[in-house]
């Protein structure tokens, strides 16, 4: 009886939001607990991008997915506060929103998998390196 007590009690404060483990976040988990920056990152929402996925223009900002983004505390036309951030090393990183759009303004449901279909899912924060990369 105590194992079947002490289980139903820990599984009760799993789901009890800021009580039990962590969720995982994997290679993303500072983005995550950064407290300027959390707002970016959902369970799976973000990742390291590979090489070619961002371009930094010669007129300032980054190019991804279509969506132009200014250089590090910028802000984009419209936006409170910047979407824009240091990397914690010499990669690009961006987090997304993942809900897939079915038709504007309808969603399907279904939360895309970054891992493998980042390519035209909206930018909500962009993580460039720091010093020149």
């Amino acid at each position: 009886m105590r194992t079947l007590t002490a289980f139903i009690v820990g599984l009760l404060l799993g789901l009890i939001p800021g009580v039990g483990p962590a969720q995982a976040h994997g290679a993303a988990a500072w983005i995550a607990a950064n407290p300027e920056t959390q707002f970016c990152c959902g369970v799976r929402d973000c990742r390291s991008m590979p090489d070619g996925a961002v371009t930094h223009l010669n007129q300032g900002g980054y190019l991804i997915n279509g969506q132009h983004f200014p250089e590090i505390g910028g802000m984009r036309e419209g936006d409170a506060f910047s979407h824009v951030f240091a990397s914690k090393d010499s990669h690009y990183w961006a987090c997304f929103s993942t809900w897939i759009e079915t038709e504007p303004g309808g969603y399907a449901g279904r939360v895309a998998d970054v891992e493998t279909e980042w390519q035209g899912l909206q930018v909500r924060c962009l993580f460039v390196p720091a010093i020149g990369f």
